[in-house]
């Protein structure tokens, strides 16, 4: 007999994969990006999740289409912000071959010279004994883009005049002791309750804390995040876990939530919300442009194509 839980997520699936069919039905709209504002240093961010799918077609897509996207756009990223799921499957240590493959030739340097800041998914942990700890101990390669310096760890970007404040969290805490989980839940509020040092304050994880996916923002120890969030006029909840895009907003908040898990790992479906403002079943990546005054949002799909962009400016202050 099928538990409540079960029943709840069919009936979701069945809603959102007419919901996704009509979505994708009509040709996507090639939207324009929002012009920033002129003579203002500009910081260009890639991010994307769920793409350690062992270099298959799909991440190869995305992949190709970040390439392609920095060429067409004259300038390669700063960074790239890797969202979790980094890694699918086994990854028996730092020598194994799949660092070369699936990341410093997957995301060559020649392109993205910049670092690669990553946090982590359910599957770094899970299909790996010890793969958080494998992650983090790469970081310390000669040589590497790759950067993880804790399990959570705080940016400021660009670290000359930072434009954005980026909170890196582990959201997955079914592997975390109670003592790990109290750690970071106070780091995260004396950040957030700290003095801002950049114009922009943003928040990475895996998981979502607001998503019309089928993982649609559920977990119990995310929840309380979103008043937080708000209480501490975060402007924006980047994850992944959902493999998809999507951009939320509910109405009257200072916190802005995008999900961009598709990079490379089949794709989930999404459903209606009302504070959906963009949702795709389809793989891509999203590029963040930040100065002074614009925070701009453009999610791009594996042919490079713009799918959506969204703008704001930081709100006037005396």
């Amino acid at each position: 007999m099928s538990s409540r839980s079960e029943l709840t997520r069919r009936h979701f699936l069945q809603k959102a994969l007419v919901f996704s069919a009509a979505l994708l039905a009509p040709p996507v709209q090639r939207a324009a990006t929002v012009a920033l504002a002129p003579g203002l240093k500009t910081l260009h961010l890639f991010c994307f999740g769920d793409w350690g799918s062992g270099a298959d077609t799909n991440q190869t897509a995305v992949a190709r289409a970040m390439q392609d996207y920095s060429r067409s756009i004259g300038l390669p990223p700063a960074a790239l912000m890797l969202l979790g799921d980094n890694f699918y499957g086994a990854l028996p240590g730092t020598n194994s071959p799949r660092w070369r493959k699936e990341f410093e030739e997957m995301y060559p340097s020649s392109v993205f010279p910049g670092p690669c800041y990553a946090i982590l998914g359910n599957h770094d942990y899970d299909d790996q004994k010890g793969g958080d700890k494998i992650q983090m101990d790469y970081a310390k390669s000669s040589g590497t883009r790759w950067k993880m310096p804790a399990r959570w760890y705080r940016l400021e970007l660009p670290a000359d005049r930072p434009v954005v404040t980026i909170l890196c969290t582990d959201t997955h805490y079914p592997k975390l002791t109670p003592e790990e989980i109290g750690q970071q839940q106070r780091w995260l509020e004396t950040e957030l309750a700290g003095p801002r040092t950049a114009p922009w304050l943003m928040v990475l994880g895996h998981h979502p804390v607001m998503s019309c996916g089928p993982h649609h923002g559920d977990s119990p120890y995310l929840q309380p995040w979103r008043g937080l969030l708000e209480e501490r006029k975060v402007d924006a909840y980047v994850c992944g876990h959902e493999h998809d895009l999507q951009h939320l907003h509910e109405e009257g908040k200072s916190t802005d939530y995008f999900v961009s898990g598709g990079g490379g790992k089949a794709l989930h479906p999404v459903g209606p919300d009302e504070k959906q403002k963009f949702a795709l079943k389809q793989f891509g990546f999203l590029h963040l442009a930040l100065n002074a005054v614009d925070f701009n949002a453009t999610f791009l799909g594996a042919d490079a194509s713009v799918l959506y962009t969204f703008n704001k400016k930081l709100p006037f202050k005396a």
